[in-house]
């Protein structure tokens, strides 16, 4: 499970010193851990740790996008959005994206406008996580008429 391999790299960080890498994925571990323990004292999902990871580079980028280059804060924000991507499944392409919106679309036999939300369900049933919802619409809108 993804959250035992962060708490494995976060020991590791530990071990090697690296007060900058132990201190992001302990507070990421953390964070990712409540959410099974808070919920049953269960063990966290992968997909509830992504979406941890998730909230995390969205605060970075806010942070990033808000302070010069020059910034130390900003070259954190940099560091924890480079780390955290790890965890996230690979992104699809938009050439990817759009073909496999393309296939859902002729296998499916859909035409219009109305037959957005069979793709759209089609395409998070095969690759939830792996694309932008808001790139993904574009595409569907482009391809329905």
């Amino acid at each position: 499970m993804l959250i035992d391999t962060i708490k494995d790299q976060q020991l590791q960080a530990r071990k090697d010193r690296d007060a900058p890498l132990a201190q992001l994925l302990t507070t990421f571990y953390s964070e990712a851990a409540m959410i099974g323990k808070n919920d049953g004292d269960r063990a966290t999902t992968d997909k509830e740790v992504q979406a941890v990871a998730k909230k995390f580079i969205k605060n970075a980028n806010e942070v990033y996008m808000n302070l010069p280059d020059t910034d130390n804060r900003a070259l954190e924000a940099i560091f924890e959005i480079e780390i955290l991507n790890a965890y996230l499944p690979q992104q699809m392409t938009d050439e990817e994206l759009q073909t496999a919106i393309e296939a859902i679309i002729q296998a499916k036999d859909l035409s219009t406008m109305k037959d957005m939300g069979t793709v759209m369900k089609e395409l998070k049933t095969g690759f939830d996580g792996q694309y932008d919802g808001k790139t993904a619409s574009q595409f569907i809108k482009e391809l329905l008429k």
